[in-house]
């Protein structure tokens, strides 16, 4: 887990004039909810939030607030709007994270060994069907990324969900054991001439 998140509890809610005003302060207005507790409004300073989304795999990464100075809560970033014209963040959702809650969220799936991959050495293309998992998991296992070895693999090879390691505790929604999640495609020129070829073949007979 990285370095907490500093935030403090906003006195005045509910005004778009003190939500414009934390803005012009350098801060950005936010709320935590989530588990037993009732929601709290927090800001957040802009450039820690800025430092933050540059870290891989912000929206996954449990983060730790501290609140104040006086507590710290863990939670998951949910949502973050954003100015329309500046593009930069104008409200952050937390999520209350509390220990044993299961959670639903999307984890991305990291391609990696392109480089000791046979297919693709042979001039093979990798085709992603799925960027990622839609998984439930407890909120103190949740997994950065799942990563898939592309080492070994064939032209015409396709990786398949149980082929890849998920942990014991995490559980994939939507997607059976058998659905592909990539495959190593022979290029597009290739498979037009394979294609010619068979037409010929069948006009000549």
């Amino acid at each position: 887990m990285s370095t907490a998140l500093k935030v403090c509890v906003r006195e005045h809610v509910g005004s778009k004039g003190s939500a414009r005003a934390l803005r012009r302060e350098g801060f950005v207005p936010a709320i935590i909810y989530g588990g037993e507790e009732a929601p709290q409004a927090v800001s957040v300073c802009a450039k820690a939030l800025d430092k933050k989304m540059d870290e891989p795999s912000f929206r996954n990464h449990v983060h730790v607030l501290d609140i104040d100075g006086k507590h710290s809560q863990k939670v998951l970033v949910r949502d973050i709007a954003f100015h329309p014209v500046k593009d930069t963040p104008s409200h952050v959702d937390f999520f209350r994270l509390s220990q044993g809650a299961h959670i639903v969220l999307t984890v991305p799936l990291v391609f990696e060994d392109e480089d000791q991959c046979p297919g693709i050495k042979r001039g093979g293309i990798l085709n992603i069907v799925h960027q990622a998992l839609e998984v439930s998991v407890p909120a103190e296992d949740i997994p950065e990324k799942f990563v898939i070895s592309l080492k070994d693999r064939a032209l015409g090879d396709a990786i398949h969900l149980e082929d890849i390691d998920i942990p014991s505790s995490v559980k994939v929604l939507r997607l059976q054991p058998k659905t592909t999640l990539a495959n190593i495609v022979a290029p597009a020129a290739e498979k037009d001439e394979s294609e010619t070829e068979e037409n010929e073949g069948t006009t000549s007979e």
